[in-house]
């Protein structure tokens, strides 16, 4: 996957697409956006060590991009898995700007 749309994007978001719990991981999208162009959109999730050393972690990408982001934290706070996912964006982006869209919330019932 090419990285140049992340790197020169005028914005930089992450959306998480599941629940937080402590301590696991969680599935999102980093979005990139830039005046007059459609969104791009890479699979940035977050596995925790003892999912890569599983079979959980079918593509374990933490440097290569390709087709999905593997962000590798064990998270007790959202703010700790915000900063896991910034310094996944530092190191293979070159920018640690990335804005955070709400973690979706549990439902009871």
């Amino acid at each position: 996957m090419d990285t140049t749309p992340f790197r020169t994007a005028a914005e930089l978001r992450w959306h998480p697409n599941t629940i937080f719990t402590p301590g696991e991981g969680g599935d999102g999208d980093l979005i990139a956006t830039r005046p007059g162009a459609d969104p791009i959109t890479l699979v940035l999730d977050i596995y925790t060590p003892a999912d890569m050393a599983s079979d959980k972690a079918t593509t374990p990408f933490t440097g290569d991009l390709g087709d999905l982001g593997v962000v590798v934290a064990e998270p007790a706070t959202i703010e700790q898995a915000q900063d896991a996912i910034r310094g996944w964006c530092r190191e293979q982006l070159g920018r640690d700007d990335v804005m955070f869209d709400p973690w979706p919330q549990a439902t009871t019932r």
